[in-house]
């Protein structure tokens, strides 16, 4: 609690009462941090203009990867609330038309050259 007062001196006052509107909390952003997403399912030149978090790629995978049903429809399971609200960046990717869905997999040929480590007596 001394931690709390020392980034929030209007905290000491009442530090039972409801948290102070001015002081730090985790509805802030923090520094701004450069992302790149690469991936199969990106979109090619595009420049995504939505603002993101560091719970963005939670959010993201929670929406896409950890669906439960629910008495309203499916629903993503959250961590947090933080990832619940974030932005997940979607605008990013094209699931629907990704031109790696067109791609055939072949068997992957064997290295020209040997590779592997000499075993030493």
């Amino acid at each position: 609690m001394k931690d709390a007062i020392l980034l929030c001196p209007e905290l000491g006052a009442d530090p039972t009462g409801p948290y102070p509107a001015n002081c730090p909390n985790f509805n802030q952003l923090g520094i701004r941090i450069p992302f790149v997403a690469i991936s199969p399912f990106s979109k090619p030149h595009y420049v995504s203009h939505t603002i993101g978090d560091h719970t963005s790629m939670l959010g993201l995978i929670e929406k896409r990867f950890l669906l439960t049903p629910g008495p309203f429809g499916t629903i993503a399971a959250h961590l947090t609330l933080r990832d619940q609200y974030a932005n997940t960046l979607e605008d990013m990717f094209d699931f629907a038309h990704s031109p790696s869905l067109n791609v055939s997999l072949t068997q992957a040929q064997p290295p020209a050259n040997d590779c592997t480590p000499v075993q030493l007596p």
